[in-house]
């Protein structure tokens, strides 16, 4: 029986780790947590002088090795125009004569 419970309490510790390490991994939003938990080493988990590990830390070594991996901080800017059809155009805004012509393909 104790060794049971020490199993469950093992399990439940291993967990409440891992759910940890994904929440920071969120945070830094991470495009997979599947695949990001694959490839970290949770045993590589540095621990503090409080004993807690140092998740974050790690997670951002991590993000530094493994960039590929999390969506950019900065916003991407496009200096392209629509192709073809795709522009936005509003019929309502139209003449008669543009709105068919558009229809049309003619513009």
């Amino acid at each position: 029986m104790e060794k049971e419970t020490e199993l469950l309490r093992e399990e439940f510790q291993r967990r409440e780790e891992e759910h940890k390490i994904e929440l920071a991994l969120a945070k830094n939003r991470v495009r997979n947590i599947k695949a990001a938990m694959a490839i970290l080493q949770p045993e590589k988990i540095a621990k503090g002088e409080d004993g807690e590990a140092d998740i974050d830390g790690y997670i951002a070594d991590f993000r530094k090795e493994n960039s590929w991996l999390f969506e950019n901080d900065g916003y991407t800017v496009s200096t392209a125009r629509p192709h073809g059809r795709a522009e936005s155009r509003s019929y309502d805004k139209m003449s008669d004569e543009e709105f068919y012509r558009t229809v049309m393909g003619e513009i």
